[in-house]
């Protein structure tokens, strides 16, 4: 089972929200009003969420995940939970720092669902 470690990257909430209003959201932002971390991955802010980069994901112990996840590859859900907005997404995916969750992807090369 593949889980994602939510880290701290650079950045601050003025420029998630920059990125936010693009075709992408970063997803390893720190939020400057809560502390809040993401899971250091990059994907499409409307469906089918495809993931556009892999910059920090990491695993329960800390370790690089990158390997695990390709560009391209779709996320399906994030803790059992199919995705929605990216509202919506946002409010499952950003937590403490240290905290994990559940991600489930489709491959883009094999056309099969992984965690």
């Amino acid at each position: 089972r593949a889980v994602a470690m939510a880290s701290k990257a650079g950045g601050d909430a003025q420029s998630f929200q920059l990125r936010n209003n693009m075709d992408a959201v970063v997803l390893d932002v720190s939020s400057a009003t809560g502390g809040l971390y993401g899971i250091g991955m990059k994907v499409d802010t409307s469906p089918p969420h495809r993931v556009q980069a892999v910059t920090k994901l990491l695993d329960p112990e800390g370790q690089s995940a990158n390997s695990k996840v390709a560009v391209g590859d779709i996320l399906m859900s994030i803790d059992g939970v199919s995705l929605g907005t990216m509202e919506e997404n946002e409010r499952l995916i950003f937590g403490e720092q240290h905290s994990t969750l559940a991600l489930r992807f489709r491959s883009k090369a094999t056309d099969k669902e992984y965690e």
